[in-house]
């Protein structure tokens, strides 16, 4: 059945009003160690995503998009990408609680919310677009060079540590319960690269550099094994049943 494009006129003169907002510089975020650390970088009419290994030194070919369009509306900043490899497919990427000087979040959206084959299909999903989701967290360059002078997370205490794993519960907690309610809304990876992500924004938060590499993340709490609430804390932070559900 046609649509029809009384809306769509309405959400563009929507738009007008609002203005057409971007974001600009270089951006990072955390991954696991298959990704490690993945660097955006916002150009006026091009997007560019490289992956770099803990060290910052550039570990693949960069990939380029084409901006079609930026629109700001939901509280999110909707990029519509093309890529020069496939410009029949429309890439729509959803920025939400963004920071211009400091952080945003990407947020999580399975294929079928992020690959149309019309523009007009991505801007139709965008008018009705009001989930609030989970999403990885990405910091701007000058925040990222900040983190380098924060304390080794291996100094870590043992209360700040407590913290750590109890921020760490709550976002997979938090995850699972958005998750269980909007279950075709993330790919089936993401939660993997979500709790990876979120371990390391934890420690920003509590003031330790982040820029650390899978296997150091899993031992700076090592120092405590021994105390029964950590072993505990822990088990409910990082345990991982990948048969079941999350």
């Amino acid at each position: 059945m046609k649509k029809s494009l009384f809306p769509l006129l309405l959400l563009l003169s929507t738009l007008q009003s609002l203005g057409q907002n971007k974001l600009t510089g270089k951006w990072y975020s955390f991954s696991w160690d298959m990704m490690k650390v993945v660097e955006y970088n916002f150009d006026t009419s091009y997007f560019f995503v490289t992956n770099l290994d803990w060290d910052l030194k550039k570990e693949s070919a960069t990939r380029t998009s084409q901006i079609i369009k930026t629109i700001k509306v939901h509280e999110n900043l909707y990029y519509l990408l093309k890529s020069p490899q496939d410009t029949t497919i429309t890439n729509l990427t959803i920025l939400s609680d963004i920071h211009s000087d400091s952080c945003f979040k990407e947020s999580t959206a399975s294929e079928e919310h992020t690959n149309f084959k019309q523009s007009s299909e991505a801007l139709q999903y965008i008018q009705l677009d009001t989930f609030k989701r989970p999403g990885l967290i990405f910091y701007s360059e000058k925040q990222f060079v900040r983190f380098k002078s924060f304390p080794a997370p291996s100094t870590i205490t043992k209360e700040n540590y407590k913290k750590y794993l109890q921020g760490l519960i709550e976002a997979r907690q938090g995850f699972e319960r958005y998750s269980s309610r909007h279950p075709d809304e993330f790919g089936l990876m993401f939660f993997i690269f979500f709790v990876s992500n979120q371990s390391r924004k934890i420690l920003v938060d509590l003031g330790y550099n982040p820029i650390i590499d899978d296997k150091h993340l899993e031992s700076i709490g090592s120092k405590f094994e021994k105390d029964p609430i950590i072993k505990d804390l822990k088990e409910k932070a990082l345990k991982f049943d990948m048969t079941g559900s999350l």
